[in-house]
């Protein structure tokens, strides 16, 4: 139902979905594309009903998805098979032999409804990849970390930065993935190239200085978000984070200080103790 109200049509349809699981979606579906047809009598003026592909890439959920499409008795609308959306051009080149990517019309993945760009057999827009995925590399990787699988997005985006060396938007995105997987050096090398591939745009200059702190590196991140509002004067989020990284330094300084301080304090008061000692020896 959820997809039937993101936009899927019963009819006149080609679906593709991405990660089917267990089949709950495309099984429900083909269902209802099946009892649309048979309650409109067939194709006709109202069209052909929707077929839809589904696709996994773990053992268990496809053997769960073939078993709970034939206890449901799932039409033929519904067609079940191995395919890893993550496999770049590769994985264009395998959609490509189970269904013709300009015939698609949506593409459901991670719960997300989306509309190829020229679907609906208008012969797409060039760019092979996006016509037939909907989605691009970097959509991928977001929905990949918003899924708890930052490692898959490293994945992604490794393949994606090996053809695209110099789009900053990747290594931004890879930054972001290597974070949640707590990789905060690698974290900063993206970030760092990010901010040198695209000086006006405040997230490399945010990542950097983020990572930065996350490694301990205060003042270096001061100075990372400096460097930032001097590229982007008008960005309030980075002279936020500029001002907060001059508080943290601040606060490190004081506490060295009082740690020091008191070093000294102990180190006097041991000598002030100890001189009587000394002059009676003396």
């Amino acid at each position: 139902q959820w997809a039937v109200d993101g936009g899927v049509p019963l009819r006149h349809g080609s679906v593709l979905e991405v990660g089917a699981g267990v089949g709950v979606t495309s099984i429900g579906l083909a269902l209802a594309a099946s009892c649309s047809s048979d309650a409109g009598g067939g194709g006709g003026s109202d069209g052909d009903p929707t077929r839809v592909l589904a696709t996994d890439v773990c053992d268990s959920a496809l053997a769960n998805l073939h078993r709970n499409a034939a206890e449901n008795e799932a039409p033929a609308l519904l067609r079940v098979e191995r395919w890893d959306a993550a496999g770049g051009t590769e994985a264009v080149r395998r959609l490509s032999r189970l269904v013709d990517p300009r015939t698609l019309t949506h593409v459901i993945g991670a719960d997300i409804v989306s509309v190829p760009i020229g679907s609906g057999g208008g012969g797409g827009n060039g760019n092979g990849r996006e016509s037939a995925l909907g989605l691009g590399g970097v959509e991928y990787a977001r929905e990949a970390v918003r899924l708890g699988r930052p490692e898959t997005a490293v994945r992604i985006l490794d393949r994606e930065i090996g053809g695209a060396s110099t789009d900053a938007r990747l290594y931004l995105e890879r930054c972001n993935a290597l974070v949640s997987l707590g990789e905060h050096g690698r974290a900063l090398e993206d970030a760092h190239t990010a901010s040198y591939l695209a000086p006006k745009t405040p997230q490399g200059f945010l990542h950097k200085g983020n990572a930065q702190i996350a490694l301990c590196d205060h003042d270096g991140a001061m100075a990372t978000f400096q460097l930032g509002c001097v590229a982007n004067p008008s960005d309030k989020e980075l002279r936020e984070a500029w001002f907060s990284a001059k508080e943290m330094c601040r606060t490190w300084r004081r506490a060295g200080k009082m740690a020091l301080g008191g070093e000294r304090a102990r180190i006097q008061a041991f000598e002030a103790a100890r001189e009587p000692c000394l002059s009676q020896v003396s």
